[in-house]
C-alpha cells in the first residue's frame, strides 16, 4: 500500500501535497495600502459623485456643520441702543394708531386739509365742461400737487358746503392737446373736510392702545415707555446674537429634504409678497437684488437653514431640548389667530413640513438657545468717534442700496406710470 504521508528532514524539499493550498503572500502591509487606497477613491468619488448627485455621502443628505466656540460673543452697545429719539418714535406711532378721523361739512378750508369736493371744468369760450373735466366725490389733499397750478390754492379759505369758481391754466406742455395752453373755469363745491382727531399721550390712552393692542396693559405712559425700550434691546440683543453667531457657523451640507421643502415654501412666499405690491414673483425678486424667484427662494432658505443648523448644534452640546407638548402648543396659537377650525392633526397636515419645521426651530427650539447664548454675551463700549463713522457708513449704505433699487422701479415702471398719468390727467384736470 502506498504511504501518502510526506515527512520533512532535515536538507531536503518538502513536497505539500495537492489538496493543501500554497500559503498566501498577502500581508498586513498590502492591507493598509488596500485601506488607503479605498478611502482615496470613495474621496474622489464623494467630491465628483456628489456634484453630479449620483454618489452620497450621509452628511450630504442629513446635512452638516461646524460651529466656533462661543462661549464668550462679544457685542457692540451700539448694536443695542434704545435711544430717546426711537422711543418718541413709537410713542408718536401710538398716537397715530389712536387718532379718529372725521368728514365735517363745517369749517374752512386750509393748506394741508383733505377734502372731498365736485368740480366741472369749462373751456373759456365753450358752455359745455369738457371731457374729463369733471368729478364727484373725490378726495383732495391741498397742497399735493394732485391738479394744475393754481386749482388747489383757490379752494382755500373756502368754506365746507361752498360753491364757487376758480380760474386757471393748462400748461403750454400739458398732455392733452386740445387743452395744452388753454383757460378754463371750474366750478367747485367743497362737500367735506376730512378732519382728524389727535389725542394727547396721556395714562387713560396708554391703557386703552395696550389693552386692545397688546399681551399686557400698562397703566402709565412711563410703563408703557419701559415696556417699548426693554423690547426694543432685547430684539436688537437677539439679533446681534445671531448675527456673531452666524459667523462662527461653517456649513459644508445642507438637508436635502430640508432645503427642498424651505425652498418650495419660500417660492410661494415670494409670489404672495409680490402680489402686495401689485406685481409678479419675479419683478418682487428682482426689486430684491435676485435674478429669479428660484435663486431668491433658495438663498433666503438657505441663510435659515445656516440659523436653524447653528441652534441644531447648540442645542445638542449644551442639552437642550424642546418637547413635543412645546411644539403643539405654538402650533395651537397660530391656529387659533389664523382662526382655523379644524383640529390641530389637520392643522399639521394643512400647514406642511416646513412651516412645522419653522415653528420647531425658529419659535421653540430658537428662544431657548437664544436664552442660553444671552449668558456669554460681552457688551463693548464703542468709542464716539467710531460709532458716529458706522453709523454715517451704514447710512450711505442704505441710502446707495435704496436708490439703487428705487431706480430699477422706476425705470421698469416708467412707461405704465406715463400712461396712467395720461389718464387720470384727463379725467382729473
Amino acid at each position: 500500500m502506498e504511504n501518502n504521508t510526506t515527512k520533512k528532514s532535515k536538507g531536503s524539499a518538502y513536497s505539500q501535497p495537492d489538496h493543501i493550498k500554497a500559503k498566501s503572500k498577502w500581508t498586513k502591509k498590502t492591507t493598509i495600502w488596500v485601506i488607503v487606497c479605498a478611502v482615496i477613491v470613495l474621496g474622489i468619488l464623494a467630491i465628483i459623485g456628489g456634484s453630479n448627485g449620483w454618489f452620497k455621502t450621509k452628511d450630504m443628505i442629513n446635512g452638516k456643520a461646524t460651529l466656533d466656540d462661543y462661549s464668550v460673543i462679544e457685542i457692540a452697545d451700539t448694536d443695542v441702543e434704545v435711544t430717546d429719539l426711537q422711543v418718541q418714535s413709537y410713542l408718536d406711532s401710538v398716537i397715530s394708531a389712536e387718532t379718529t378721523y372725521e368728514d365735517v361739512t363745517e369749517g374752512t378750508v386750509a393748506d394741508g386739509d383733505t377734502i372731498n369736493l365736485d368740480y366741472s371744468g369749462v373751456l373759456e369760450g365753450e358752455e359745455e365742461p369738457f371731457d374729463g373735466g369733471t368729478a364727484q366725490g373725490q378726495s383732495l389733499t391741498i397742497g399735493s400737487g394732485t391738479m394744475i397750478d393754481g386749482f388747489e390754492s383757490q379752494i382755500i379759505g373756502h368754506e365746507a358746503g361752498e360753491t364757487f369758481d376758480i380760474d386757471v391754466t393748462f400748461p403750454e406742455d400739458y398732455s392733452t392737446e386740445d387743452l395744452a395752453g388753454k383757460n378754463a373755469t371750474f366750478t367747485v363745491t367743497v362737500n367735506s373736510i376730512h378732519v382728524a382727531h389727535v389725542p394727547e399721550m396721556t395714562d387713560e390712552l396708554v391703557k386703552q392702545y395696550s389693552e386692545a393692542n397688546l399681551d399686557e396693559t400698562f397703566n402709565t405712559v412711563e410703563e408703557l415707555e419701559d415696556y417699548y425700550k426693554e423690547r426694543t434691546y432685547n430684539n436688537r440683543l437677539e439679533s446681534a446674537i445671531v448675527s456673531r453667531m452666524l459667523d462662527k457657523t461653517h456649513v459644508k451640507y445642507y438637508n436635502e429634504a430640508d432645503l427642498a421643502a424651505l425652498t418650495n415654501y419660500n417660492t410661494s412666499a415670494v409670489n404672495y409678497y409680490g402680489s402686495m405690491f401689485g406685481v409678479d414673483g419675479a419683478t418682487y425678486a428682482s426689486m430684491m437684488g435676485y435674478d429669479s424667484v428660484a435663486a431668491y427662494a433658495e438663498e433666503e432658505s438657505k441663510e435659515l437653514l445656516n440659523q436653524t443648523m447653528m441652534y441644531d448644534i447648540v442645542a445638542e452640546e449644551q442639552n437642550i431640548t424642546v418637547s413635543d407638548e412645546e411644539i403643539d402648543e405654538a402650533l395651537t396659537g397660530y391656529m387659533e389667530s389664523e382662526g382655523f377650525s379644524g383640529t390641530l392633526e389637520e392643522f399639521k397636515a394643512q400647514s406642511g413640513d416646513a412651516y412645522l419645521f419653522l415653528i420647531r426651530e425658529t419659535e421653540v427650539l430658537g428662544p431657548k438657545v437664544l436664552d442660553y447664548l444671552k449668558q456669554n454675551v460681552t457688551i463693548i463700549e464703542t468709542p464716539k468717534e467710531e460709532a458716529s463713522e458706522e453709523v454715517s457708513e451704514a447710512v450711505e449704505d442704505a441710502i446707495e442700496e435704496v436708490s439703487e433699487t428705487a431706480e430699477e422701479v422706476v425705470e421698469e415702471a416708467s412707461e405704465a406710470v406715463e400712461e396712467a398719468v395720461e389718464e387720470v390727467s384727463d379725467t382729473s384736470k
